[in-house]
């Protein structure tokens, strides 16, 4: 089991981090090397815990951002050395580590004063802030390929808004085919151009039930399908689950008026449409669909 997510949210995961890179200047037997990296590591770390959302905040993220160019660049020019003491695998680990460390620190600022957003998140831009963290996330996937598992498959569990194969109009705006300047474009679309026939993107939706972000200290309802939804047709059948394979049926669902696939975020209103999206093509949205008649949260282990 892997991490592919960008984002920061685990308890104690930054200090676990500081850890590895603190570490990794360390290695190289070379001192006068190893001292640099040492000081570009503490540089980044302390530019990166002055994020707090305060105005200066710009600035330390820049800072963040140097620093990570300065380790890089150093990598880069003793890439030989490097490689000796780390092993090909583990350095080209360090470098993904790193760039994912430089763009949280840009997310963590821009997610910081915002105001409430379709999806039920404070950010001050929401399509750069989807399109940052998908473009990093899609690159942490084709690192799990290419070098972390070659030859190896790989189930990726992810929010549907992030497994989708189709764009988004600015600021969660209508599911696109051919999404425009400004729009926003899931790791799950930038997975499939990129892995064709190999990626098989599967959608979760639900009739009626709870949902809760990872995060969330309680549950919030989701709202009943509407009656001519697809959710409405499958939860007639009178099965708790349920499965529809989609690839090579691009027909499917022609005469279903409204496919929810989407249910709103957790904290947003059950009321109104925010965080639904309906499509009227959705073999192009997902290949198959797994349908959960009455959904509820996940919930940690250890509560059990």
């Amino acid at each position: 089991m892997a991490g592919f997510d960008t984002q920061i949210t685990a308890a104690g995961a930054e200090e676990l981090l500081f850890e590895d890179l603190r570490q990794f200047a360390g290695s190289p037997p070379d001192i006068k090397l190893g001292r640099t990296l040492k000081a570009y590591v503490e540089s980044a770390i302390s530019a990166y815990k002055k994020i707090d959302g305060q105005p200066a905040g710009a600035m330390e993220a820049s800072k963040v951002a140097h620093y990570v160019g300065k380790i890089v660049d150093l990598i880069e020019t003793r890439r030989g050395l490097l490689e000796e003491a780390n092993g090909s695998r583990r350095l080209s680990f360090v470098e993904r580590a790193l760039e994912n460390f430089g763009c949280f620190a840009q997310l963590r600022f821009e997610a910081a004063q915002g105001t409430p957003g379709p999806v039920g998140v404070q950010l001050k831009d929401p399509t750069s802030y989807f399109d940052k963290r998908d473009e990093e996330n899609a690159r942490n996937i084709r690192w799990l390929l290419d070098a972390g598992y070659p030859g190896r498959k790989i189930i990726v569990w992810a929010h549907n808004v992030h497994i989708c194969k189709l764009g988004f109009g600015p600021n969660f705006g209508p599911l696109m085919q051919q999404p425009g300047h400004g729009s926003m474009i899931p790791m799950g679309r930038l997975i499939a151009n990129r892995m064709q026939n190999d990626c098989y993107a599967i959608g979760f939706t639900s009739y009626d039930g709870s949902d809760a972000w990872a995060t969330a200290p309680s549950a919030k309802p989701i709202p009943l399908a509407p009656p001519e939804s697809l959710e409405a047709h499958l939860h007639n059948n009178g099965r708790p689950y349920g499965f529809i394979n989609l690839r090579g049926h691009r027909s499917w669902g022609e005469g279903i008026s409204r496919q929810r696939i989407f249910v709103p975020a957790p904290g947003n209103s059950t009321t109104k449409s925010d965080g639904i999206f309906s499509t009227s093509n959705l073999p192009n949205t997902f290949d198959g669909i797994f349908f959960i008649d009455h959904m509820t949260p996940s919930t940690p282990i250890g509560s059990h």
